[in-house]
C-alpha cells in the first residue's frame, strides 16, 4: 500500500521542531520558544482521540532522540518501547506543555522540568507569585 506524502505545511513545521529540539535535546519546558509550545500543544477539542500525526511525530522524536543522546546508543543500535507506555509519556509531555503556558500567563509558576525525560513519580513544585491576576477575590 503506498502512502501519501505527508502535507508540506506538516513536513515544515515538523522539520523546524526536529531541528530545535536536536539544538536543545535536554532543554527544560520552560526553555520552549512561545511558536513552538503553541504548535506542540494539542488543541483541546482534539483531547479526546488517541495522540496522531503532528504532535505524536514531534513527541516521539523528541523522546528517542532524548533516550539515544543520555544513554549513549550509538548509532545503528536498536532500541524499543511499548506503544502504550510511548502513549502515556506523550500525556506527560502535554503535561509540561500545559503547565508552561500556565506559568507564561498566571502567577503560578512551576520549577523546570526537563522536556523528555519523564523519571518515575516526578513532582511538579509551584511558587505562587502575588499579582492582581493571580489573587482571587477575597483571597488574602
Amino acid at each position: 500500500m503506498d502512502q501519501a506524502p505527508l502535507p508540506k505545511q506538516f513536513q515544515e513545521k515538523l522539520a523546524a521542531s526536529c531541528r530545535w529540539i536536536r539544538q536543545n535535546w535536554n532543554a527544560a519546558n520552560i526553555n520552549v520558544p512561545d511558536e513552538l509550545l503553541s504548535e506542540w500543544t494539542q488543541p483541546e477539542e482534539s483531547r479526546d482521540d488517541s495522540p496522531s500525526g503532528f504532535h505524536l511525530a514531534v513527541f516521539t522524536f523528541g523522546y528517542l532522540h532524548y533516550e539515544r543522546i543520555s544513554n549513549k546508543f550509538p548509532i545503528g543500535q536498536s532500541q524499543s518501547i511499548e506503544a502504550s507506555r510511548l502513549i502515556e509519556l506523550y500525556d506527560l509531555w502535554q503535561l509540561k506543555l500545559a503547565l508552561t503556558s500556565m506559568s507564561r500567563i498566571t502567577g503560578i509558576h512551576t520549577s523546570p522540568l526537563t522536556l523528555f525525560h519523564f523519571p518515575e513519580n516526578e513532582n511538579v513544585y509551584v511558587r505562587w507569585s502575588h499579582t492582581k491576576d493571580s489573587d482571587p477575590k477575597g483571597a488574602g
